[in-house]
C-alpha cells in the first residue's frame, strides 16, 4: 500500500460515496438503518467524513449533523480490516476541526452503553453526560457523550476564585460524598463543612464521569451523575494528559493495566495536566506514589482527612496564587484597527456563541464611540485582556470585558479594574456597572472577588472616594440610592466593599510600617507620584494582595486587621524618603518562626527564602511578622515621617506602630489631595 490515510469531506460526485453507503449498510445492526437518501444530504451539507486510501479504499467515515450550535455525530465506523490503526482517532481530529473553524460549542453523540464503542469515546476525550432509554424493543440504554469546545465545558460554575486551592476529588471520595445507597468511608463528609469553601474548590475531571457511567444499575448511577454535574469539571490538554499518563504507566509498574488501574491513573493524569492543586483520594496505590507524583507534577496526592487538617490548623497557609511579574512587560494602549481580528480571534467566546466576526465588528464600533476608552493589554507578545469603558460624572459603564485563560492576564485585568475604580472614585465616585453579557466564567470570578455583584444591569459595584463616619457614610450612600448598611456588618468589610473609602470613628485600627525602598519599589508595582520616586525599570503589574516581613515583633499587632500606612525609610539615593507614600488594607498579621511563614505564605509575594532568611538574622526558627495585605492606593502627596511626629505617631519608624485615628485622618487626606474635613 503506497498512498497515505487521507480524510476529508466527500461530497454526492465522490467515488466513495457508494463504498460509504456500503459500509454503512453492512453494520446497520449497531449504527441504526441509515438510508441512502439520508448519506446523500450529509454528503450535500458537508457532514459527510471519509478515511481512504486514495479515491478508492474506503477505511471508514463519520456522518454528522450540525444545530443549535454543536455536531452530533451520527455513525462513526471504521471497515474491519482497518481497525486498531487510529482511523477513528483521524476521522474525530478532522470533525474537531469542521466543528472549531464554525465555533461550535462541542460535538455529542449517543452510543448504547452495552455497545464496545463505549471504551472508545473517553479516548477521544468525550465525557458522559447522561443516560436515557433507547427506542429499541429491548430498551436498551443510550449514553449521551459530549466533547466541549475549545476549552470549555458543559459544567463550569461560575463563581471560582483563583485564590482558592482546586481540588479533585476522585471517584471513591466522590462516592464517599454522594452514594447513599450504600455505608461509604465517612471522612469525606467534612468536606462539605462550610469553612473549607472559602479555601477550597472540589472540582472534577472527566475520569469521574467515565467511572460511574461504569456503573450497571440506573440506581445510583444516574443520581450519582447528576451529582457530578454541579461540580466544575477542569480542562486539560489532551497530548499532555497522554504524555503523563504513560509516565505513570511507568512509575506504577503497569504496562498491561487493568481498566480500573487504567482508570486510577488517568484521573492522576488529567488533575495534573488540569494543574489542580490537589487530588483527593483513598486508592492505597495512588497514595504510595504521593511524594513522587508531587514531586514530578506539582499535584498533592492525599486522603480527605489530611486535607482538611493541614487547613485546619493553618487556614491561611500558601491558599494564594497572585503571580510574580516583577520582570514581565504588561502594554496597555488603544488598539489599532489592523490589531482587531487578532484580539477577536483570542478574546471571543464561543462557548457563548459568540463569532469572532461579531466581536471584531462590536470592538469596531467602539474604537470609532469617542466617549469610549478602549484600552487593550498585551504580555509575551500575546493578548492578555480589553477593556472598553465610558466615565461619566456619576457612574463608569464598562460595555466590554474580555481576559484569556492565564493566571498573568487574571493579574493584570485584577490590577486595570482596581485603577478603574480608584479613578471613579476621584471623579466623585458611584456605580461601576459591567454591561458585558459573554463573560467568561474567569472574568465573573475576578468580578466577584473584586466586590462586583449582579444587578438589574450586569454587574456593579459601588465606588466612593469617602474619609468620614458611618453617618456621613450612610448618607452619600442614600444619595445614591443605595440601601442602608446593618450595624452587623464589621467595618473592614465595608472598606473593602466600598473601596476606597475610609471610615472613622469605627474603631478601625491603623499601623504605620517601615520600608526599604527597595522593597516598596517590588511591592507597589509602579512609579510614585510627583515626584516619580522609586521608578522601575519595567511597569510591573503585581497581584493586587500581598505580604510584607518585618523583622520588628511588635506587641498588640498579632491577629490585627484594619489599614496599613506604608512609611519608606531613609535612603540616601531616593529623594522622598523618609516619608508615609501609601495606604493598604490590613488583612491579617501572623506571627511566628520565619521558616514557618515562609512555607505559609511563600505563593505570595515577591520575597525568595533567602530574603526571609536575612530578616530573621540568619536564624530560621526566629519569630517575625508577616502581613498581608492589599488594595494599595499610592499617595499624590509624599507625608513626611516628622510632621507624623507632630500628630501623636510616636516613633522613629523602625518598627510598626500604631497610628491614632485622627493623625490617620490628616495623613490619608493629605496623602490622597482630599478636602479639609468638616
Amino acid at each position: 500500500m503506497t498512498s497515505s490515510l487521507c480524510v476529508s469531506a466527500i461530497g454526492l460526485t465522490s467515488p466513495l460515496l457508494p463504498a460509504v453507503k456500503l459500509l454503512g449498510r453492512k453494520h446497520s445492526g449497531t449504527l441504526g438503518f441509515f438510508p441512502d437518501g439520508a448519506f446523500e444530504d450529509h454528503a450535500a451539507r458537508g457532514h459527510l467524513l471519509a478515511a481512504s486510501f486514495g479515491d478508492t479504499e474506503l477505511a471508514g467515515y463519520c456522518a454528522f449533523r450540525v444545530s443549535k450550535g454543536r455536531a452530533m455525530i451520527a455513525h462513526l465506523c471504521v471497515a474491519e480490516s482497518h481497525r486498531g490503526a487510529g482511523v477513528a482517532k483521524k476521522l474525530f481530529a478532522a470533525l474537531k476541526t469542521h466543528a472549531q473553524e464554525r465555533d461550535l460549542c462541542g460535538i455529542g453523540l449517543h452510543c448504547r452503553r452495552d455497545y464496545p464503542a463505549t471504551d472508545l469515546w473517553p479516548k477521544l476525550g468525550f465525557v458522559p453526560v447522561k443516560n436515557k432509554p433507547g427506542r429499541g424493543i429491548d430498551g436498551a440504554e443510550l449514553t449521551l457523550w459530549w466533547h466541549a469546545l475549545p476549552a470549555a465545558d458543559l459544567f463550569s460554575q461560575q463563581d471560582t476564585s483563583e485564590q482558592r486551592l482546586a481540588v479533585v476529588i476522585e471517584c471513591n471520595v466522590f462516592r464517599d460524598l454522594h452514594d447513599t445507597t450504600e455505608k461509604r468511608n465517612e471522612q469525606a463528609q467534612y468536606l462539605a463543612a462550610d469553612w473549607l469553601a472559602a479555601h477550597i474548590e472540589l472540582c472534577a475531571v472527566q475520569e469521574l464521569l467515565v467511572e460511574l457511567n461504569r456503573i450497571p444499575l440506573p440506581l445510583p448511577r444516574e443520581a450519582l451523575m447528576r451529582h457530578a454535574q454541579r461540580y466544575r469539571l477542569l480542562s486539560s490538554s489532551t497530548s499532555r494528559t497522554d504524555e503523563i499518563y504513560a509516565e505513570l504507566k511507568v512509575v506504577f509498574g503497569h504496562a498491561a493495566p487493568t481498566q480500573q488501574q487504567a482508570s486510577d491513573m488517568r484521573h492522576v493524569a488529567l488533575s495534573a495536566s488540569a494543574e489542580a492543586d490537589v487530588l483527593l483520594t483513598r486508592d492505597k496505590e495512588i497514595l504510595s506514589y504521593a511524594a513522587e507524583i508531587g514531586e514530578r507534577y506539582g499535584l498533592q496526592v492525599m486522603e480527605p482527612v489530611d486535607l482538611i487538617s493541614r487547613l485546619n490548623e493553618a487556614e491561611q497557609a500558601a491558599l494564594y496564587q497572585p503571580a510574580r511579574f516583577a520582570s514581565t512587560d504588561i502594554q496597555k494602549a488603544r488598539p489599532r484597527p489592523e490589531e482587531l481580528d487578532g484580539l477577536a480571534e483570542k478574546l471571543h467566546v464561543p462557548s457563548l456563541r459568540e463569532t469572532r466576526a461579531q466581536f471584531a465588528a462590536k470592538l469596531g464600533a467602539l474604537l470609532c464611540n469617542r466617549d469610549t476608552a478602549v484600552i487593550a493589554a498585551q504580555g509575551d507578545g500575546a493578548p492578555l485582556f480589553l477593556i472598553a469603558h465610558r466615565q461619566t460624572a456619576t457612574r463608569c459603564e464598562i460595555p466590554v470585558l474580555r481576559c484569556i485563560r492565564t493566571a498573568l492576564a487574571a493579574t493584570a485585568l485584577r490590577h486595570a479594574l482596581l485603577q478603574i475604580t480608584a479613578d471613579t472614585a476621584k471623579l466623585g465616585g458611584g456605580p461601576i456597572v459591567v454591561r458585558d453579557s459573554l463573560l467568561s466564567e474567569e472574568v465573573q470570578s475576578i468580578l466577584h472577588e473584586l466586590g462586583f455583584r449582579i444587578g438589574a444591569d450586569g454587574w456593579e459595584k459601588i465606588t466612593l472616594r469617602f474619609l468620614g463616619d458611618a453617618f456621613a457614610l450612610a448618607a452619600a450612600l442614600k444619595s445614591m440610592g443605595q440601601p442602608a448598611i446593618p450595624d452587623s456588618v464589621p467595618r473592614t468589610e465595608i472598606e473593602a466593599r466600598f473601596w476606597p473609602a475610609k471610615i472613622l470613628g469605627a474603631g478601625m485600627e491603623t499601623w504605620a510600617v517601615p520600608i526599604r525602598a527597595t522593597w516598596a519599589t517590588a511591592l507597589f508595582e509602579t512609579t510614585f507620584a510627583d515626584e516619580q520616586l522609586f521608578r522601575p525599570k519595567r511597569e510591573l503589574i503585581l497581584s493586587r494582595e500581598n505580604v510584607y516581613y518585618s523583622a520588628a515583633i511588635q506587641s498588640g499587632m498579632e491577629d490585627a486587621t484594619g489599614r496599613l500606612l506604608w512609611y519608606v525609610s531613609k535612603d540616601a539615593h531616593q529623594p522622598g524618603s523618609q516619608s508615609i507614600r501609601a495606604c493598604s488594607r490590613l488583612l491579617e498579621v501572623r506571627r511566628g518562626p520565619a521558616k514557618v511563614l515562609f512555607n505559609e505564605f511563600r505563593r505570595l509575594g515577591v520575597f525568595e527564602w533567602r530574603d526571609i532568611l536575612a530578616i530573621a538574622g540568619d536564624d530560621p526558627t526566629k519569630e517575625i511578622l508577616a502581613l498581608r495585605f492589599a488594595d494599595t492606593e499610592l499617595f499624590g502627596y509624599s507625608f513626611p515621617g516628622a510632621e507624623a511626629k507632630a500628630l501623636g505617631v510616636l516613633n522613629n519608624f523602625t518598627s510598626p506602630v500604631k497610628v491614632p485615628e485622627t493623625a490617620f485622618a490628616e495623613i490619608y487626606r493629605r496623602g490622597m489631595k482630599l478636602p479639609v474635613l468638616p
